[in-house]
């Protein structure tokens, strides 16, 4: 589902719609980390930062050689800065993909 946002916010029934269909596909593949990478973004949209840190963060840890995980890591601490979350990005990326 694409979410809109834009200067009103975002649609709420599209963010809550979307929220109920990662939840289900965590449910029936719990070791996919593309999962993680899109709560954690339902969670940024919501401003939940500290949500989407944590599962951002275990996104990074399942997937940690896949170069685009960083992307997305450094993405959101523009959106909302966070010095631990950018410290584990940093040691993450200097151990799989800086090696």
């Amino acid at each position: 589902l694409f979410i809109k946002i834009d200067k009103n916010g975002y649609d709420r029934d599209i963010w809550n719609e979307s929220f109920d269909k990662i939840n289900k596909s965590l449910e029936l593949n719990p070791s996919n980390p593309q999962n993680y990478m899109v709560l954690s973004q339902l969670y940024m949209i919501g401003s939940d930062f500290d949500k989407s840190f944590v599962y951002a963060k275990k996104y990074l840890e399942m997937a940690p050689e896949y170069d685009k995980s960083y992307e997305y890591a450094k993405s959101l601490l523009k959106v909302y800065p966070n010095e631990n979350f950018r410290i584990f990005v940093e040691n993450m990326e200097n151990i799989w993909i800086k090696k």
